[in-house]
């Protein structure tokens, strides 16, 4: 151990002792809860890395149990606070992140939900470029027993592993480490949708999005290719759109052409509104001048439902629900805590297509 590590330490252990004397002395103690973490970082006039350490000890002497949204509660005699789960989120900063925007926060935000109704601790960390053993001290010192991620790093992953902290990768595309890949069923909902529209009897689709720019969008593509080439047909060249600059004008020339096609696949939210738009402008109408599909999560249907579907006829579209992802999380992150040696899954949250009523 460096010289610096052991001041490091010994300033952690001191803060915490000088916490404890000020907060949990049987004639001293006067609040249910710590003050925020930054008041005390200012209090005791250290940095907000030895704070939170600091805070850490406290917890596992079963002195504190940090509480989401309340901070750390004191512990009364006889409680402990290693008796909820403390499970982390980690996830990317914006300039580096993988996989990064409203599906992730929402990913997030159901993680949240799901660990919270069993009364689990939640600590999000944005990581950035920190040092993978840096991540690792700090979810140590944290008192972190198992790891949500977000996006994707493989030296974050083999360092989880190496400490021998279980982890679960959320609707990440690489599909390569050892542990446990939960993800929208890409595939088979694009395979659902296509099937969909040959039962209209379509026989000519074209397809809105990317086809090979990450795991989910070569799935989908892969999905809706599988229906068509069943029956012996496949997308047609000029009806493939890729390139999404001025998005509604090539839509728009593609839907005005005389031997246009009458079904499309939009398998993505800012496609299908563009989608949208074109067909309002082309006065199309939806179920009968044209069939489109989209592809959305529970709460941004409802979203899209509410705010750009108010008028007209609502497409059918391709759901899955965030909250599921997070529940399937929840339970493989039990089956870890009850045997660590148990072989990773791969595991497709089902996407529903859903039909206008």
């Amino acid at each position: 151990m460096s010289t610096d590590e052991a001041l490091g330490g010994i300033l952690v252990a001191t803060t915490a002792d000088k916490i404890k004397a000020d907060y949990f002395a049987a004639n001293q103690k006067h609040a249910t809860f710590l003050p925020p973490e930054r008041l005390l970082t200012k209090q005791y006039k250290v940095s907000r890395s030895t704070m939170r350490r600091a805070l850490a000890l406290l917890t596992r002497r079963n002195l504190v149990r940090a509480e989401h949204g309340r901070g750390y509660r004191i512990l009364e005699k006889g409680e402990t606070s290693k008796k909820i789960p403390r499970i982390a989120i980690l996830q990317a900063a914006e300039k580096s992140a993988i996989h990064h925007g409203r599906t992730s926060q929402e990913i997030i935000d159901a993680m949240q939900r799901q660990s919270l109704k069993r009364k689990w601790q939640v600590l999000n960390i944005d990581i950035g470029d920190i040092n993978p053993q840096a991540v690792i001290a700090d979810l140590k010192d944290a008192g972190i027993q198992a790891v949500a991620l977000v996006f994707e790093d493989r030296k974050i992953v083999e360092a989880l592993l190496k400490a021998n902290i279980p982890c679960i990768s959320l609707e990440n595309s690489g599909r390569e480490l050892n542990i446990d890949y939960i993800f929208q069923d890409n595939y088979g909902g694009a395979r659902r949708a296509t099937k969909y529209l040959l039962s209209r009897q379509h026989q000519r689709i074209a397809w809105v999005g990317p086809i090979n720019d990450s795991y989910t969008s070569f799935a989908r593509w892969s999905g809706a290719r599988s229906a068509l080439i069943e029956i012996g047909i496949d997308f047609l060249e000029d009806d493939v759109i890729t390139e999404f600059e001025k998005l509604e004008s090539v839509l728009k020339k593609l839907l005005s052409k005389k031997n246009r096609p009458k079904a499309v696949l939009a398998l993505w939210e800012s496609q299908i509104i563009a989608l949208i738009n074109v067909t309002k402008k082309l006065k199309l109408k939806i179920g009968k001048d044209i069939d489109i599909i989209g592809w959305s999560n529970q709460t941004r249907y409802q979203a899209l439902k509410r705010d750009i579907f108010t008028k007209g006829k609502m497409p059918p579209m391709v759901v899955w629900n965030p909250d599921e992802m997070a529940e399937v999380a929840i339970t493989r992150l039990i089956a870890h805590f009850e045997n660590s040696n148990i072989n990773p899954l791969h595991i497709a949250v089902p996407a529903k297509l859903v039909l206008p009523k």
